[in-house]
């Protein structure tokens, strides 16, 4: 069955019963390359798209409560400004706590009850979950090498002009200027969160080959090095498919968060695997919302593939990784390069370490 086959009838967004598919598919991949294998549920909140969603609607309702009370509305902008922050750039849900949960799963090789910190040298991951398209937030994160997201900037502007205008009438401002302020601030805000009900609305996104194709690089990786004997009898390599990966990195965040990776005298890299649409290899250097994660560098490193430095603005299992304590990298898988990329640093790490 090709990738393209295998994406269709397995892969879909998070916690949806494609996604419970693929997780029983790849736990099979993995059997066959005679791995013990693990199946592990986890629990995860709502997408991004939610979390967008009731904050914005937060915003607004700090607004409206700022023409009666404009020191209460100024307080709940103020929180939902800081709860915004706390979740989109440092993992921390304050008021996402409110929304609901949903199953997901993990696919764990070798399993967590068996002790994964054990001789475990190196991490290989990716998700396997289908994002919804956004083809214009693509675009101007491109433009703003990650700096920049549709759903930020509609966010933050509207946000900051419902302060300022709740700001105003608490100064005894009240005018045309700042009733005009508070209704274009309004506007943006709802049609943010009117373009996140759309897009859930719409249902499932149409796989594609690519749904699955970082996970295909892994099992690749595992071959070439079952193929390389002395890597793979040097660096005994674990392997973690995560679930609800392309919504803020859900699987690997509940994963990371409950479990022991490694020893504090040895701790394994992680690379991660993720979607890419470019014409090499790349590898990201900081990632997260306003890419403020700096993740490990690969210049020190010997490597004799050929790759290009990239931002993301989305959080990875990669960056989950980091803020864990542990090194990883995140390559953008375009090529087979890819592939090779992610040996060679895990190579180059272990000899580094064992000198």
């Amino acid at each position: 069955m090709s990738a393209t086959e295998t994406a269709r009838k397995l892969t879909g967004p998070a916690a949806s019963d494609a996604e419970r598919r693929a997780a029983t598919w790849l736990s099979e991949r993995l059997r066959e390359r005679n791995r013990e294998v693990e199946i592990e549920p986890v629990s995860v909140r709502i997408s991004d798209a939610g979390t967008i969603s009731i904050h914005c609607a937060l915003a607004v309702a700090g607004g409206l409560i700022g023409l009666g009370s404009p020191m209460l509305g100024a307080a709940i902008c103020l929180i939902t400004a800081f709860s915004f922050y706390m979740e989109r750039s440092l993992g921390i849900p304050l008021i996402g706590l409110v929304l609901p949960k949903r199953a997901s799963q993990n696919v764990i090789s070798p399993p967590s009850s068996a002790r994964i910190q054990d001789g475990i040298t190196a991490i290989l991951c990716s998700g396997y979950d289908l994002p919804r398209p956004n083809p214009v937030n693509q675009t101007l994160v491109r433009i703003s090498t990650g700096w920049l997201t549709v759903d930020r900037l509609a966010f933050w502007g509207g946000m900051v002009l419902v302060f300022l205008a709740t700001m105003l009438r608490l100064a005894a401002a009240e005018g045309a200027f700042t009733d005009i302020l508070q209704f274009i601030a309004s506007i943006v805000l709802l049609c943010a969160l009117a373009v996140q009900a759309d897009r859930a609305i719409a249902g499932r996104p149409e796989p594609d080959a690519s749904g699955l194709r970082p996970c295909e690089a892994v099992l690749a990786a595992i071959d070439e090095a079952d193929e390389d004997a002395p890597l793979n009898a040097r660096v005994p390599v674990a392997v973690c498919f995560f679930g609800a990966e392309s919504v803020s990195a859900k699987g690997s965040s509940a994963w990371f968060s409950t479990h022991q990776v490694g020893t504090p005298q040895k701790r394994p890299l992680v690379v991660n695997y993720t979607p890419g649409d470019g014409k090499e290899a790349e590898l990201t250097s900081r990632e997260g919302d306003l890419a403020t994660l700096r993740m490990n560098g690969a210049a020190e490193l010997e490597t004799e593939v050929k790759y290009s430095e990239v931002k993301l603005s989305r959080l990875t299992s990669g960056a989950v990784a980091r803020r864990h304590g542990l090194d990883a990298v995140t390559v953008v898988d375009n090529n087979d390069d890819a592939i090779d990329l992610g040996l060679d640093l895990i190579d180059s790490t272990f000899d580094e370490k064992t000198r």
